[in-house]
């Protein structure tokens, strides 16, 4: 049966087709490996955010058999990372790492990275928003690396923060409609 998520999943990966999207960030919509996202053979880069207890019909009743789904994103060769996890969900994660021949790195904490700008101020509430910067970082950083300078290695020592000292709470930017339709619904 075709759920809404799943028909959205499809028209978003045929939209980018056909606009010839450079980049998307594709976020699974319940797990990993038997998430309806997890087509791509190969992308640049996979990362796990903070696991929680939810979706137990589907990942499982603990954070094992969840961190064991989530998991399934992992590709042979293609780098991954991940917030800290509870111990129990990281040595599920290394271990689905390792049986998918995926490198995993547990991303740093956000006051951890040297600061050339002075001092991180993340203007989001919440510990979780720490970690997801953290975890933003690293997969762009990972992203530049492996596409735009693929002969090059530089290290990720600082952080130039103006954008994420101005970041507040999410805004969804306007709608922008371009093709045919474009007059009618202008």
């Amino acid at each position: 049966m075709l759920t809404h998520f799943r028909f959205f999943t499809i028209l978003a990966f045929h939209v980018f087709l056909q606009e010839k999207v450079d980049l998307a960030v594709i976020e699974v919509g319940i797990g990993g490996t038997y998430d309806c996202t997890n087509i791509i053979r190969k992308p640049w880069v996979c990362g796990i955010s903070s696991l929680g207890i939810d979706h137990t019909q589907i990942l499982g009743d603990t954070i094992e058999k969840i961190a064991w789904h989530k998991g399934g994103i992992f590709k042979p060769g293609v780098p991954a990372f991940t917030v800290k996890q509870p111990e129990d969900a990281m040595v599920k994660l290394r271990s689905r790492a390792k049986e998918m021949s995926c490198p995993l790195w547990v991303c740093p904490e956000l006051d951890d990275y040297q600061k050339d700008c002075g001092p991180f101020c993340l203007g989001l509430a919440g510990q979780h928003q720490h970690s997801n910067a953290s975890l933003a970082l690293q997969l762009s950083h990972t992203w530049l690396q492996r596409r735009c300078l693929p002969d090059k290695s530089f290290p990720f020592t600082s952080v130039d923060n103006t954008g994420v000292l101005q970041m507040t709470a999410f805004k969804p930017s306007p709608i922008i409609v371009k093709g045919p339709c474009e007059e009618s619904l202008l």
